[in-house]
């Protein structure tokens, strides 16, 4: 069996404390192949996923607990398990909306299999799993890019008192509020790559600093703004669909 770990340093662990050591040293008492990489050794290339990995060789020694060996570059389809060390996880289909569908899953939930079975029709199905933010009691953000350009303010979806959801039909309450400096730098990184790729109109979902998805199908809130700021997104929409084409 061959094992990815994704992980901080190794080397600056504490190896009296660290789950994924512990979670190591018994994939290597089963005599199973370990490589470990941090994110950023990921990347895609032709429509796979690889990583930057180097073999790794751990003991249970309070001052000497690893070996590695020189990088190699992997494609993460060849490893039989990958393990990431995060105590609660946001799963959810990768086609969903309206909030359906989703879990926050901690370690130690009894109910982890029944869930992943649910979600992945029996392992047949793909699903996205990602960090809980607890960021997400400050509102999951929409924010709408016209032609790889933002709209000036975001609709902060506060989830239910009880829920972690920030969607409006899963009962989220919508304030509207001015972009951060965040917002702002986080649509400069993306809004060119999304004008070249032809996409329009994309609303980005934002959690504290991070973005956790691109919507580009149809995305939601326009009136939400228009109501809170007297606005008139699909008038700037219309603008940049008029001018295309005159410029075609």
């Amino acid at each position: 069996m061959k094992l990815a770990v994704l992980m901080d340093d190794i080397a600056n662990i504490n190896p009296k404390k660290d789950s994924s050591l512990a979670m190591m040293l018994e994939a290597d008492r089963r005599g199973w192949e370990i490589y470990t990489f941090d994110t950023t050794d990921l990347f895609a290339e032709q429509d796979k996923i690889l990583a930057h990995t180097s073999k790794t060789t751990v003991v249970d020694h309070p001052d000497n607990w690893f070996e590695k060996q020189p990088k190699q570059t992997i494609e993460l389809s060849e490893f039989d398990a990958i393990f990431k060390a995060e105590k609660t996880v946001v799963v959810k289909p990768l086609d969903g909306m309206g909030g359906n569908d989703i879990f926050k899953l901690t370690d130690g939930d009894r109910n982890i299999d029944e869930v992943l079975d649910y979600l992945t029709h029996q392992g047949t199905r793909q699903i996205l799993t990602q960090t809980f933010l607890s960021d997400i009691v400050k509102g999951d953000k929409r924010i709408l890019l016209i032609n790889g350009k933002p709209i000036d303010y975001a609709l902060a979806r506060m989830p239910a008192e009880g829920s972690f959801k920030g969607n409006l039909a899963a009962g989220a309450t919508g304030i509207g509020q001015p972009l951060s400096d965040r917002d702002y730098y986080l649509c400069e990184q993306i809004g060119p790559t999304l004008k070249d790729k032809g996409l329009m109109f994309v609303g980005l979902d934002v959690i504290g600093d991070y973005i956790t998805e691109i919507n580009v199908t149809s995305p939601t809130c326009i009136r939400e703004l228009d109501a809170q700021f007297n606005l008139n997104i699909a008038g700037v929409l219309f603008d940049a669909i008029e001018q295309q084409i005159n410029t075609e």
